[in-house]
């Protein structure tokens, strides 16, 4: 049995469902405080969301975030035995195909 990918919508919209069940499970935990939201859009392609929640019964802060970031033109990929390419793959946006 072969899968293909997910397409990049269906991994967003995963992703910020996983957002959304952090962020109410937190919410749950600590009792009453709730995140305040700051959405954000990147002219380039993509955006997010942050979360923070101050000052609350359990945390005194805390912060979920959400970011999903296209690229027109990304570097060319790192040779997998480079010791540092692990640390540098995970800050290159997202190249759209």
């Amino acid at each position: 049995m072969s899968s293909s990918p997910a397409p990049t919508t269906e991994v967003i919209a995963y992703l910020q469902s996983l957002h959304d069940s952090i962020t109410a499970a937190l919410e749950r935990a600590d009792g009453g405080a709730t995140f305040r939201r700051d959405t954000w859009r990147r002219p380039e392609g993509g955006g997010g969301e942050s979360r923070v929640l101050r000052d609350g019964a359990v945390f005194e802060q805390a912060g979920i975030n959400f970011s999903h970031v296209l690229a027109d033109d990304c570097p060319p990929p790192r040779p997998r035995s480079a010791p540092s390419s692990r640390a540098r793959a995970s800050k290159r946006p997202a190249c759209r195909s």
